[in-house]
């Protein structure tokens, strides 16, 4: 006899076991996924604005109470199941009345779970009533909640272990940036001894010891230095770019004055109509290229008695640039026995050397 009664307890053991197992399609679709990983499970129960349905294991301890949910205003077809290897009372509250549950307004159970046999401050509810005999199983449902927000608590009278597996339908007006039953882990009050929170969107939060002081100097040292080197990358890609917008700016102006120089009147600084078109070309490219801060322009003759000659004629296509809005600086210089042309080059007005030779950017 006292063998068969050890078997039957055995038996009866492993049944209950096997029925606090959260069913497989929970445990595949939100195990270590319904928390952001910068915040703890606070709750059993985690809800998020699109609705859906979950399962969570948990440990009660005798005469301890502990919150399963909070259910939000608006929340629909709410059902919450608890099943547990031992005596425990599933408790609904709004505030601190207690709704539902052993010793709560509402303790006896409906006939069936169609039946919302239970009208609460116009809320349809149903509840399967106190079940003592283990496995313990005890479910509660709400259609809609309609003025106050609802916790869901249960309250052991042994120590056991418990599942919880619920569903819901989606939250209206819901953006919320956390979802219910989640926490922020700086808001976590269980570390001591100068420990802090370490979380991972799980139950589990792990307590460690703050880093040694001369990790945090190398850590922000180290990060000083990423920043130094990530700003010296962009200060050196901005340079390249500049340099190739006033290196194609010189290309495009020499091309333009290698098709059609700029013409004067004989003997003349007084630009003829074609030296004009050729200018508006230039003002166009400069234009384009707001990197270019900076022209020079030689006037050539071919005589040395005319340096005065050449001078003049770089002042009238700078005229004649500023004229036609050219905003960068713009420098000019005569120069004889040479040709008798215009040249134009690119120079940058801080390098010190506008009144220098005649340099171009490109070779």
């Amino acid at each position: 006899p006292l063998f068969g009664a050890m078997l039957r307890l055995s038996v009866v053991g492993l049944v209950v076991s096997a029925e606090l197992e959260c069913p497989e399609e929970y445990l595949n679709r939100h195990a270590r996924t319904v928390c952001p990983k910068w915040t703890y499970r606070k709750r059993a129960m985690v809800l998020t604005c699109k609705g859906g349905g979950g399962c969570h294991k948990m440990t009660v301890r005798e005469s301890s109470v502990e919150e399963v949910g909070i259910i939000p205003v608006g929340a629909q077809d709410v059902k919450l199941e608890i099943k547990a290897d031992a005596d425990i009372d599933l408790h609904v509250r709004e505030a601190s009345h207690c709704i539902i549950g052993f010793g709560c307004k509402f303790h006896t159970g409906c006939s069936n779970e169609s039946d919302y046999c239970i009208e609460y401050k116009d809320q349809q509810m149903y509840f399967s009533g106190d079940d003592q005999s283990v496995p313990v199983r005890e479910v509660f449902a709400v259609r809609e909640v309609k003025h106050f927000q609802l916790s869901l608590k249960i309250e052991g009278y042994q120590s056991g272990h418990a599942i919880a597996e619920y569903s819901y339908g989606s939250l209206p007006d819901c953006e919320a940036d956390v979802p219910y039953g989640c926490a922020a882990c700086e808001s976590y009050t269980g570390c001591h001894n100068d420990t802090y929170p370490v979380c991972d969107g799980t139950a589990e939060v792990k307590c460690v010891p703050p880093l040694p002081m001369w990790i945090k100097a190398c850590a922000v040292l180290a990060g000083v230095l990423v920043l130094v080197m990530l700003y010296a990358a962009y200060v050196k890609k901005k340079q390249l770019e500049i340099q190739a917008e006033k290196e194609l700016a010189e290309q495009e102006m020499a091309d333009i004055m290698k098709k059609r120089e700029i013409p004067f009147v004989a003997g003349s600084h007084e630009l003829m109509d074609g030296g004009q078109d050729v200018l508006q070309q230039i003002a166009a490219v400069l234009s384009k290229y707001p990197a270019v801060h900076g022209i020079r322009i030689e006037g050539h003759t071919t005589s040395k008695n005319n340096g005065p000659l050449a001078e003049k004629r770089a002042n009238s296509c700078k005229d004649a640039l500023e004229g036609l809005g050219v905003k960068c600086q713009i420098k000019v210089k005569g120069v004889t026995n040479s040709t008798k042309e215009v040249k134009i080059f690119v120079y940058e007005p801080d390098s010190g050397d506008s009144d220098g030779p005649a340099t171009p950017l490109l070779p």
